[in-house]
């Protein structure tokens, strides 16, 4: 978490943290192990933006442990993604687009599309799915709100 915010090396890979800033009161490891053992912690990773979209502050009120399989399922990669939304990519073979979503490490392919928004609709749509599937599992309250608005966002 710290070297995600405050260190210039991280940020040349991954510009996305650059912005990020951690709480001064977690600046002392002992305060935020204090915040960590209350939490629902063991096999997962800590996240500062699914409560809060966008979010660039680590502390107890925007922060939340969550699956491995939860966080890569809100990645957006859009530094990596290219021109394309999200989910989408040109076939080269067909002409066509591309729709693909991935569940739990693995692709899925969706299908072929004639245009971009046909393809976008059918992975906001899947995705939206998979993440409302998922919430059922959460018993973290907050958590569970703010995947569920996430996968209503993806309908709008």
């Amino acid at each position: 978490m710290i070297e995600r915010c405050y260190s210039l090396k991280f940020h040349i890979k991954h510009p996305t943290y650059k912005d990020a800033i951690v709480h001064k009161e977690w600046h002392s490891f002992m305060n935020f192990r204090e915040w960590m053992a209350s939490q629902d912690w063991k096999d997962k990773e800590l996240d500062k933006d699914i409560l809060f979209p966008g979010n660039k502050l680590y502390s107890k009120d925007t922060c939340v442990f969550v699956d491995e399989n939860i966080n890569t399922l809100l990645l957006d990669c859009g530094a990596s993604r290219g021109k394309y939304p999200i989910g989408v990519c040109l076939n080269k073979q067909s002409a066509k687009y591309e729709s693909q979503v991935s569940v739990d490490g693995e692709k899925k392919h969706l299908g072929l599309f004639n245009t971009i928004e046909e393809a976008s609709k059918v992975y906001r749509i899947t995705k939206s799915k998979i993440i409302l599937d998922k919430v059922k599992d959460i018993e973290d309250v907050k958590l569970k709100e703010a995947l569920a608005n996430k996968a209503l966002e993806l309908l709008n």
